[in-house]
């Protein structure tokens, strides 16, 4: 419920509860093999009681949970399954600039509050506003024992820093009037869980070494599916192995991280979950002339089902393109590439097996074609399964970020990929994450 946009705005996230709601019930109502719960996130500026001009009427928090659970204008509340998970605002430890001024807005109001905490401590505030809209909500007339209040931190720190402070609590937090539980009383004990993102990329000196060659054994095998997938397993070992990837790797979070987060969980009888996560190493797609952008996800030409001709393209776009790019498309078989370019035709290297008067595609220089296909390899499903299946006992809800999108998704440019049947194209993690969910108890 923060704003899509960042939060400058922070109330206006555009879509209303009630729709919100509805979905997840519509999600529920398909009978999945396991309830699929609600994530609200509380606007940063939304009203709490320790605010002066505070009602209860006013409260955000109550008020959202009162729309959730018991619905309104017409709508009903959430379906019964489903629990609503509670978070206050959304990585208000981020400080990535102005998309997440909300973690500079609750500094300053710290500041403003403890001159002495400084404009950068992105703790004490975030975590009395947190308890506060906690307590708030549990002793409302709208309490339920399907809410699960959560408490977020940036998974990278693993226990420390941020994070610690955040967990136990800063000397700001636990001496502060509002704190009418006392001072031995963390912030944590008010939540249920804490949850953290878990995002992975290979270093730049790992890309600096090894990119370039396994590049080149990919293009090598390019008719061998063997072959690539080895050459893919190259790469995803950068991303899993600490000592040749760095610390955002999947190791360092399954075999360091992750522990670290449960031993802490379990000193307060809490669980560690994750709110995202997934792949990192940004993929990047030719876009030019305005094709292959946000407004338009591909490019687009015509195609005759039996020659080697895109026809009709945008002069634009295809002056970005050259000989030796791969070009993906519904019509155009798998691994196909450019062999050449003149005015506006592309001639491939296969031939096309649909007539289409307007054929949607999308092309990738050699390198970020390699990472496409790393990052849809059975080597990458493996690796994240693998830490997917590190929780157990005091974690839960291992994560991803999205379904649909080329850094972090899994089909790419829209929900029908490079197929004409929606949803026919995921990646392999996805149908293999998919499995492993469906398979628990």
């Amino acid at each position: 419920m923060f704003n899509d946009a960042g939060s400058n705005n922070g109330h206006n996230g555009d879509v209303p509860i009630e729709i919100c709601t509805a979905l997840i019930n519509e999600l529920n109502a398909m009978h999945p093999s396991h309830p699929i719960h609600m994530w609200m996130n509380i606007p940063h500026m939304g009203l709490c009681s320790m605010d002066p001009d505070y009602t209860v009427e006013e409260s955000w928090g109550i008020q959202a949970v009162n729309v959730v659970l018991n619905g309104a204008h017409g709508f009903p509340g959430l379906a019964k399954s489903a629990r609503l998970f509670i978070e206050f605002s959304n990585e208000t430890w981020n400080s990535a600039g102005s998309g997440f001024s909300q973690t500079f807005y609750c500094a300053y109001r710290g500041f403003l509050r403890w001159p002495s905490a400084g404009v950068s401590d992105y703790a004490s505030m975030v975590a009395l506003r947190s308890v506060i809209n906690v307590e708030d909500i549990k002793g409302s007339a709208h309490n339920s024992e399907r809410l699960s209040f959560v408490l977020a931190g940036q998974g990278t720190l693993g226990v420390s820093g941020l994070n610690l402070a955040r967990i136990d609590g800063t000397k700001f937090y636990h001496n502060d009037p509002s704190n009418v539980w006392g001072p031995t009383v963390a912030p944590m004990a008010h939540h249920d869980y804490f949850a953290f993102a878990g995002y992975f990329v290979p270093s730049k000196s790992f890309d600096s070494a090894y990119l370039a060659k396994q590049v080149a054994d990919w293009l090598a095998n390019i008719h061998d599916l063997d072959g690539q997938e080895i050459a893919c397993a190259g790469y995803v070992k950068g991303i899993v192995d600490q000592t040749l990837g760095g610390s955002e790797t999947v190791d360092r979070y399954r075999l360091t991280l992750l522990p670290a987060y449960v031993a802490k969980m379990k000193s307060y009888n809490r669980i560690a979950i994750m709110y995202e996560g997934g792949w990192d190493r940004s993929v990047t797609v030719v876009s030019a002339g305005g094709s292959v952008s946000g407004a338009l996800p591909f490019a687009g030409g015509a195609i005759d089902g039996k020659s080697n001709l895109v026809v009709g393209v945008s002069a634009s776009y295809l002056a970005a393109l050259a000989p030796g790019y791969f070009i993906l498309g519904y019509g155009i078989p798998p691994l196909t590439r450019i062999v050449s370019l003149s005015g506006t035709t592309i001639v491939l290297s296969n031939n096309t097996t649909v007539k289409l008067s307007f054929a949607q595609f999308v092309a990738f220089a050699p390198e970020q074609m390699f990472l496409f296909a790393v990052k849809r390899s059975q080597s990458w499903s493996t690796a994240l399964l693998t830490f997917f299946n590190q929780f157990g006992s005091g974690s839960a809800m291992p994560a991803e970020y999205i379904a649909n999108g080329l850094r972090w998704g899994h089909i790419f440019p829209t929900s029908y990929g490079f197929e004409n049947t929606e949803w026919d194209d995921v990646d392999v993690l996805w149908q293999k994450a998919g499995e492993r969910n469906r398979s628990l108890d």
